[in-house]
């Protein structure tokens, strides 16, 4: 692809104040500055728009005139007995500037003021100001900036033999400045000091606008009888106002006296122009292959017009104002031939493509990108070669050594191949295999050739003394048989190999561990193998042989094998029968210290006990739990896990199990929490129970009984906090208050136990727990009333009282604090509600 970039850049000339201190670049828009400076006097100069540069076309698109104005005079002095008498810096001058673009004037009039002076005489003084700076078209002055001022003292009056008067001076204005911008005064002129001695001296001026833009006056000495001339005054920072001259000094010779104060600074004139020249850049997109982490160097086709190659700067895959990339990728420079110089890496296999972006941009700052191409590289993986191997049939003569390399790998995959023998290309050998014909010593090595990769040798090279009539041999064998161990016992091997007369031989030994291949051993190449095999060397077995090695020849593997296998310990998780196991009423999990391990063949196991770090209290679960047991081999000791099923469920209780009781009453059921629970209150008939108000009709509520009715006789209350029978069905008992208590807890609030009827409307439950609490109220015997029905439900427990005449009753009310133990005496019914229990089985 061709491409033709016309861009606007440039060569710019850059000054620093005065002096020349710049190079040639290639900018888009560039700048040079031009400084006028009196020279001796007043000057006016024909400054001519360029039009070429070093023979190049221009053009000049804006030129920038900043005019400064000469300093003022110094101060003055002239006969001390009732002459005048003045001392001072004189003013700086002013700054201003103006912007054309596109000019249209061929050229401009410069005019650079000279810096101020003062002559002081008996008969009279002199004091100039500095004059102006301007800049003038065909239509008159542009830009105008005028010089600083002296001030003349009005009151001359008579001063003593010791000190002189004093008197400053004033500033620059800007004058005549047709526009200006930013235009500043100058610095003002200090006062002049008082001398001793007949010595007259004095500061210059100083800055009184920004110190950036004003200039400083000079300083004068303040030595006595020395006649010196005042210090002329200095350009201030940044091009600021021309300085003020100093007051000069001198002795009294009598009664005549004259002193010139110091010259004011001269004024400047600067031109700074910006221009643009027509720059053509051709190039054209390149295609390469090169060879991973290898340096190439690629001619590019670039032409240049109107540049060099120090007017541009290279960048790559982005415009970066860079002569040098480093990437991950690779590195890339391009030399003043445009040959562009690097290295790619990071291939690992195969070939892949690689995309570089050259970018062309001007030397400059603010670069601007004049063209660009793009090389497409193909990147192959280093080229390899592997390693050698030899066949030796017989070890009779050389015609039967074959030595194979193994095919390279990376490059384009063009490949050739040669041979080194002693670093000597073998002449006619040129595939993967060779066959030395001669005896004696060789060092061989392969090389494989890639048309893009260049060369690689082989990564070994093979060292031979090739000999003729070796026989072919017999690697013999060891002798030993196979052995069985114990999986935790180490084995010491000892191990001979055939020995061998009149040959040397070399014994190579050699191991195969767990079937994963055969290995080279670290043993010396002698005729005894001798080490201590440990236990967790090795899963199931470790098998050894020796190869034996003639020099000339290759390894011969001995056909004898000789093999350590750990013992199989017999499994007996097929002897572990998997077991359900129903909780007893009112437990919560099964704890597994009470499985009862299996009888296994003494002869076989030593010990069989459960496996430590396992839960060892199982709650009920569809999913049966997996308990390891660890079973001790009777020989060897070894520890073998066996795993038993076992499934933990809640005895009957809920949907299809009822309770009855003497009078056949069926009650429904419900598990909550560990417990299984009557859903209904006890409707069994005793001596002194009664529905609420004796009514039958509240049958739904179930009886209430007193204590007696209960736990006949009321003082049969087991001591302990245990259930008891009491009036309860066979099976069934009383609850304890803490088995109440764990039942709301495990219903979660006082909603979930309390019946969706059998309250007043507003105090009704959810009842998601089943346990179907309903408020029949009680009986006060003191009152002999029946009491808080539908607001309120009490269930005698057979906790003990901690009052005599009393029992402790559970209370649900309709809108109080539940579960709290209270003592109601002995003669009041309440509900009973019972809990099913093992006592059958006690």
């Amino acid at each position: 692809m061709k491409k033709n970039v016309l861009k606007t850049c440039g060569l710019a000339v850059l000054f620093c104040l005065f002096a020349f201190v710049g190079s040639l670049s290639a900018q888009t828009t560039v700048n040079k500055t031009e400084v006028f400076k009196v020279q001796n006097g007043n000057g006016d100069y024909t400054w001519t728009v360029p039009t070429e540069l070093d023979g190049i076309p221009i053009t000049v698109t804006n030129i920038r005139f900043e005019a400064i104005g000469a300093g003022g005079a110094g101060g003055y002095v002239y006969d001390h007995q009732g002459g005048e008498a003045a001392s001072g810096g004189g003013g700086g001058g002013a700054y201003a500037y103006l912007e054309v673009a596109n000019p249209q004037e061929t050229s401009y009039t410069i005019h650079v003021g000279k810096g101020g002076t003062s002559t002081a005489s008996e008969g009279g003084s002199t004091n100039v100001d500095g004059d102006f700076s301007s800049v003038s078209g065909s239509n008159g002055i542009i830009l105008k900036a005028a010089g600083g001022k002296t001030v003349v003292p009005t009151n001359h009056g008579t001063v003593s033999i010791n000190y002189y008067t004093k008197a400053g001076a004033e500033g620059g204005k800007i004058a005549d400045c047709i526009p200006q911008a930013n235009a500043t005064a100058g610095g003002n002129g200090s006062d002049g000091d008082y001398g001793l001695l007949w010595t007259v001296s004095g500061d210059g001026g100083y800055a009184a606008g920004p110190a950036d833009l004003a200039g400083d006056g000079g300083h004068t000495s303040n030595q006595s009888y020395i006649l010196s001339d005042g210090k002329s005054g200095n350009i201030g920072f940044n091009y600021g106002g021309g300085g003020s001259g100093a007051q000069a000094y001198s002795v009294r010779f009598g009664n005549n006296i004259e002193c010139n104060g110091g010259a004011g600074a001269d004024g400047v004139v600067r031109v700074t122009y910006a221009y643009e020249i027509n720059a053509n850049v051709q190039t054209e997109d390149a295609t390469a292959s090169v060879c991973s982490d290898e340096n190439f160097e690629l001619p590019l086709n670039i032409t240049l017009t109107n540049l060099t190659y120090n007017d541009i700067t290279f960048g790559f895959d982005e415009p970066l104002f860079v002569s040098n990339y480093v990437t991950r990728d690779g590195t890339f420079s391009i030399d003043e031939n445009f040959v562009l110089k690097g290295k790619l890496h990071n291939v690992a296999t195969e070939a892949k493509p690689y995309e570089l972006t050259v970018t062309i941009l001007t030397n400059d700052q603010d670069p601007t990108v004049l063209a660009t191409l793009v090389v497409n590289f193909t990147v192959y993986a280093p080229l390899t070669v592997g390693t050698l191997s030899y066949d030796i049939s017989s070890c009779i003569n050389v015609s039967n050594i074959l030595i194979a390399m193994s095919e390279a790998t990376g490059g384009s995959g063009d490949y050739t191949y040669g041979w080194l023998d002693d670093n000597n290309p073998v002449s006619g050998a040129n595939g993967l295999n060779y066959s030395p014909s001669e005896t004696g010593v060789h060092y061989i090595s392969g090389v494989a050739n890639d048309a893009v990769c260049g060369t690689a040798d082989t990564t070994d090279q093979m060292y031979l003394q090739i000999t003729a009539g070796v026989n072919s041999i017999d690697p013999g064998t060891m002798g030993k048989e196979n052995v069985e161990v114990c999986p935790n016992e180490d084995y010491r091997v000892e191990l001979w190999a055939k020995e061998f007369t009149g040959v040397a031989v070399a014994y190579i030994w050699q191991k195969n561990v767990d079937n994963a291949g055969w290995v080279n051993t670290n043993a010396r190449p002698r005729r005894n193998y001798d080490r201590t095999l440990d236990a967790d060397d090795y899963t199931e077995s470790v098998s050894y042989r020796y190869c034996v090695k003639i020099q000339g020849c290759d390894s011969i593997p001995c056909n004898d094998v000789f093999t350590v296998t750990k013992k199989e310990l017999p499994d007996y998780a097929d002897q572990f029968e998997e077991v359900t196991i129903t909780l007893p009423y009112g437990a919560c999990a099964f704890n597994i210290d009470s499985l009862k391990a299996p009888e296994l063949p003494a002869t076989e196991v030593d010990t069989v006990y459960l496996a430590e770090d396992q839960e060892k209290n199982l709650v009920p679960s569809e999913t049966p739990y997996k308990v390891v047991w660890n079973v001790v081999d009777a020989e060897c000791g070894a520890i073998t896990p066996d795993t038993q099923l076992v499934t933990v469920k809640f005895p009957v209780c809920g949907e299809g199990f009822f309770a009855e009781d003497a009078e056949n009453n069926e009650y429904a059921t419900v598990r909550i929490g560990c417990d299984c629970w009557m859903a209904e209150n006890l409707r069994t008939s005793a001596a002194n129970s009664s529905y609420f108000e004796e009514d039958a009709s509240y049958a739904d509520f179930g009886m209430l009984y007193p204590l007696a009715d209960v736990f006949p006789p009321v003082r049969a209350i087991a001591a302990e906090d245990a259930p008891v029978q009491g009036i309860c069905p066979e099976g069934w008992a009383v609850p304890t208050f803490a088995q109440f208590d764990a039942m709301m807890e495990a219903a979660g609030s006082d909603e979930s136990v309390k019946a969706e009827e059998g309250w007043l409307p507003e105090y009704v439950g959810t009842n998601e727990s089943g346990f179907s609490a309903m408020a029949p109220g009680f009986y006060n015997a003191s009152a002999d009333q029946f009491q808080k029905h539908l607001t309120f439900a009490g269930f005698w427990t057979s906790t003990r009282p901690t009052v005599d005449g009393t029992g402790m009753i559970f209370e649900i009310n309709y809108n109080c604090e539940n579960g709290t133990p209270s003592n109601a005496p002995e003669a009041n019914k309440y509900s009973v509600r019972c809990v099913k229990v093992n006592i059958d089985e006690e």
